[in-house]
């Protein structure tokens, strides 16, 4: 029974391995799947071999190389799921794919088995030549990625001039410019992108103080010092906020986009303007947006994350991102911005919506941009 599930597996992992090797996103899960095609292969002769010699085989030096090697492909496949994407019962069966060809190859080795002879000495090249060629690469094709700094954001205010409205009164004419250069050698994905822009009252600078503070002027006059007192500024204002790039839109390496466009301000309560700008990314090999999953709330959005491999599917398992924008206060006033998560897909969770997997997030590359900018709104145009 253990040699036919064995043979089984080993199918199984040539099966996976091959699709990956050749239809995979990404060279390293290419070069991953190709090895657990060769080790799935080795297990599958070592299966077949063993089923023809019938109890003689475990005294065969084929079945301590084949069996040994065909633990490989559910340890990598077991690795990569607890060590990319975190526990799943997935695990549970990666870990049994190993430990059943393991546990033959332990009972052929306690039966006097031994690598031998010119065929075995291949067959223990080839286990040392994979298992050497795989390690690293079973860690960089799912690696997580740690705090990508891979997008490089300007934003600038120009007054392009001023003009009477009937309703705002006296206004300028601000132009917001939003630059973003990919610093990267890798192509990214816009996963999320917000701006802000609001309106605020200058602070009245003067060198005498509203009220007289008698303690602190005895104090500054002691030590010979001199301040100025600002009067609190009057709370900023909301102008307008908004999105700057369509989620799935992407920016090749080494490139960059600019985007401008104009807003208008009342002079009547404010002089200044400001921005902030906020813009997130993925990596676009690892990060593929597929169609909207759509959402009950106005203000979150959230897609399918397509698989980029076999192996990928069998250890994520069927994810999607989603990315929660919302208007709030912060210490310098109304702010428009966002969070981006991953979770599981509603078919597949376990826990209740809104509780998320934290070690898909960085998987994904996922990484953000942002500035800020103000400028007087007396400014002459230029």
């Amino acid at each position: 029974m253990a040699i036919t599930v064995s043979l089984l597996i080993g199918l199984f992992a040539l099966t996976v391995g091959a699709y990956d090797a050749v239809a995979a996103d990404r060279v390293g899960e290419q070069v991953v799947g190709s090895i657990v095609a060769v080790a799935g292969l080795a297990l599958a002769i070592a299966g077949g071999k063993a089923l023809k010699d019938g109890a003689r085989f475990r005294e065969r030096g084929y079945a301590l190389v084949g069996f040994a090697l065909g633990a490989f492909p559910g340890s990598a496949i077991c690795l990569i799921q607890l060590g990319s994407f975190g526990y799943s019962p997935r695990a549970l069966y990666w870990m049994a794919m190993a430990l059943l060809p393991f546990t033959v190859a332990v009972s052929a080795w306690a039966k006097g088995a031994r690598p031998g002879g010119r065929q075995s000495t291949v067959w223990a090249t080839v286990v040392t030549t994979i298992l050497a060629a795989a390690l690293p690469w079973i860690g960089g094709a799912f690696r997580a990625v740690e705090g990508p700094e891979t997008l490089q954001v300007q934003a600038l205010l120009t007054v392009s001039g001023h003009r009477q409205d009937p309703k705002l009164g006296k206004i300028a004419v601000v132009n917001i410019s939003v630059t973003v250069r990919n610093i990267s050698s890798r192509r990214l994905v816009f996963v999320a992108s917000s701006y802000t822009l609001r309106a605020v009252k200058r602070p009245l600078v003067s060198n005498v103080p509203d009220t007289a503070d008698t303690d602190i002027i005895d104090d500054l006059g002691r030590h010979s010092w001199s301040a100025r007192y600002e009067k609190p500024s009057s709370a900023p204002k909301l102008i307008e906020a908004g999105y700057l790039y369509e989620p799935g839109d992407y920016l090749e390496a080494g490139s960059e986009n600019t985007q401008s466009f104009p807003a208008l301000v009342p002079l009547k309560q404010y002089d200044t303007a400001e921005v902030d700008v906020s813009i997130a990314t993925g990596f676009a090999d690892r990060a593929l947006l597929g169609e909207s999953t759509g959402s009950d709330y106005p203000l979150l959005q959230s897609w399918h994350l397509e698989n980029t491999g076999l192996i990928n599917k069998l250890t994520m398992g069927e994810q999607q991102v989603e990315v929660q924008y919302s208007l709030h206060t912060d210490e310098y006033g109304p702010l428009f911005g966002y969070s981006v998560t991953t979770a599981d897909a509603p078919a597949e969770r376990t826990q209740p919506y809104g509780t998320y997997n934290p070690h898909t997030e960085s998987t994904f590359g996922f990484g953000v941009g942002g500035a800020s900018h103000e400028i007087a709104l007396d400014t002459a145009a230029p």
